[in-house]
């Protein structure tokens, strides 16, 4: 397992980080998406900086940590508005009580 590590590099975070987005397609609620950014974050960073396996590791999971929060906190802040689609798939609904000539 040691080696499979030591040896990682671009690609496996490439492919990492699809594989988690290929997840969220899934399993929908916008949790694997951040890690799978991160991962391809990473990715990039390991193609410029060609950094230690173990220094990839750790910025992932700081990457991953700070993207959910970001998330998280966004969400908080503009919820999403629900009331704007009350009215989807009962077309003839919004003309109710309306007189139209």
């Amino acid at each position: 397992m040691q080696d499979f590590f030591s040896d990682m590099n671009m690609w496996h975070w490439f492919i990492f980080g699809f594989a988690l987005m290929a997840v969220e397609v899934f399993i929908p609620g916008a949790f694997f998406l951040w890690p799978g950014l991160a991962a391809l974050v990473v990715g990039g960073v390991v193609m410029m900086l060609d950094i230690h396996w173990t220094q990839a590791m750790g910025l992932w999971a700081l990457l991953s940590v700070i993207t959910v929060v970001i998330w998280t906190v966004f969400r908080r802040k503009f919820p999403a508005q629900t009331e704007s689609f009350s009215g989807l798939n009962r077309r003839g609904q919004e003309f109710v009580g309306q007189t139209l000539t």
